[in-house]
């Protein structure tokens, strides 16, 4: 319960909007698709990441993104992808960082969910180290920065932070690796 008084105490103590994408509350910054482009912002913080970045994303085929998660991995940052079944297609941005060696699984639900149908991973966050979460209502595909009006979160509260990687753990643990071919991706 104290998260979600956390999260009331940011949206309604504010006393006026917010509006902009460089708007600061408590450790928080909000973003929205109508005054900055979401992916550039997403793969700046990608591109400052230094430990890690733990990412579970409903749909992922956008490859500058993509590519900013090999350089990053390619400098020893350590990354893990979560995604659901809709991202799994041949020639996607996704295939790009299978190819490169960079953990990707495939959220699977638990038995006694599949009773009630096809049930989705439909998250859209991902864990900057051990102080940042992003999180939002954006897929990262194409169409992201470019054509949907969507919004984001960056969070640096401790206790927030730990609750997402809780959650991710519970994703990877309900999830199947993808195995890959290591191959020199340029």
């Amino acid at each position: 319960m104290r998260h979600l008084f956390n999260w009331a105490f940011v949206f309604f103590s504010i006393g006026s909007p917010i509006g902009h994408a460089d708007t600061h509350y408590q450790n928080s910054e909000v973003f929205f698709s109508s005054e900055v482009q979401l992916d550039k912002e997403f793969i700046r913080l990608i591109d400052q990441e230094k430990k890690s970045i733990e990412f579970a994303v409903f749909h992922f085929s956008h490859y500058p993104i993509a590519d900013a998660l090999l350089r990053a991995y390619r400098r020893g940052v350590e990354i893990t992808l979560v995604v659901d079944t809709c991202s799994m297609k041949k020639r996607s941005a996704l295939q790009k960082l299978i190819k490169a060696g960079i953990p990707v699984q495939v959220w699977h639900p638990p038995e006694g969910d599949k009773k009630r149908g096809r049930i989705l991973m439909h998250h859209k966050f991902c864990l900057f180290g051990e102080e940042r979460v992003w999180s939002g209502s954006c897929n990262f595909t194409r169409a992201l920065g470019s054509s949907h009006r969507e919004n984001a979160l960056l969070v640096s509260d401790r206790d927030i932070v730990e609750s997402y990687k809780k959650e991710f753990k519970n994703l990877l643990a309900s999830s199947i690796s993808i195995p890959f071919e290591k191959e020199t991706v340029k």
